[in-house]
């Protein structure tokens, strides 16, 4: 489909079609700039009579340009494609990587009491902070780490004793919480509002997808789904600095439900604190309670205290 609109030769009362200008400058680098990006064109508009006419010489560079652009994008297309996954038997074979590109920086010789010394008792949510204290993920992928054990609800899943089935499913709710002796250093980016996440795991049996659904306050929402379980839930968090450390006090509730039994469980979190958030070595704390409940059943339910 070609920029420059043709007027008719019989038509001498019509308006002025739209015509699509291209000036010297951006004439040479045309090529250039659309093998790199590869977006909707720009399409500047005029409304001088003699700036819409189009000659000879400008259709030519129009034609011209169109066609290096088709070919460069059909090129990159080729040679890209064969790194997107090799394909077998027609399915599409891809690898997990193991670690980051780069190393995390070290963040412990930050000082943050320019930023944060008017910021006591105030949530944090609202203040910007140096992104070196940022982790390489957001909010959303955060929340699909806690379905990194996923398997002990596949255990709950195929589990007759109801007791059990809550055991299984307590030592899922404390999962969550096992990467926290590691992540200490940096937070998640906080997602745009309307930001979506998906993550497909074949390999544990489940699919994730999470949305930002609010900005002020920030909440996030995720939905996974398992031939053994569904998994929903929705985070709002309160921050509060108190000078040397930082209280994150979650809001909402989780859920899990159990197909095969008819199971609905449901709990809360727990208050997370970061210590040191000024100076030294920065350490992280939980302490409240979590409380577990079947909706479905009043056979039992489970309460897990984490001590200061």
């Amino acid at each position: 489909m070609k920029n420059t609109l043709a007027a008719k030769p019989d038509s001498a009362e019509d308006s002025h079609p739209l015509v699509h200008q291209v000036s010297n400058e951006s004439r040479a680098s045309i090529a250039e700039s659309l093998s790199e990006f590869f977006d909707a064109q720009e399409v500047l508009l005029s409304a001088s009579s003699s700036e819409n006419e189009v000659s000879d010489d400008d259709s030519n560079i129009s034609d011209i340009s169109d066609n290096i652009s088709m070919d460069n994008f059909s090129n990159e297309t080729e040679i890209e494609r064969p790194n997107s996954g090799s394909v077998e038997e027609g399915a599409v074979l891809c690898s997990r990587r193991s670690c980051l590109p780069t190393p995390s920086p070290t963040n412990n010789t930050i000082s943050l009491w320019n930023i944060l010394r008017n910021n006591i008792g105030k949530d944090l949510s609202k203040v910007t902070m140096p992104v070196h204290l940022n982790e390489p993920l957001n909010a959303l992928q955060r929340l699909c780490e806690e379905l990194e054990y996923s398997e002990l609800l596949d255990r709950a899943a195929v589990t007759q004793d109801p007791f059990e089935r809550m055991i299984y499913i307590a030592t899922f709710v404390v999962s969550g919480y096992a990467s926290s002796f590691y992540r200490t250093g940096g937070k998640p980016f906080n997602p745009v509002l309307g930001e979506t996440y998906e993550c497909d795991r074949p390999d544990k049996g489940f699919r994730f997808v999470a949305e930002q659904v609010s900005h002020h306050p920030p909440i996030s929402a995720c939905h996974a789904e398992s031939k053994n379980f569904v998994f929903w839930q929705d985070v709002r968090c309160k921050n509060k600095f108190w000078g040397k450390s930082m209280e994150i006090v979650p809001v909402g509730t989780t859920h899990v439900t159990l197909p095969r039994f008819g199971d609905h469980y449901e709990w809360n979190k727990v208050t997370s604190c970061i210590h040191n958030i000024l100076s030294g070595q920065r350490w992280i704390e939980h302490y409240g309670e979590i409380s577990i409940k079947n909706s479905h059943s009043d056979v039992c339910q489970c309460k897990i205290t984490f001590i200061k």
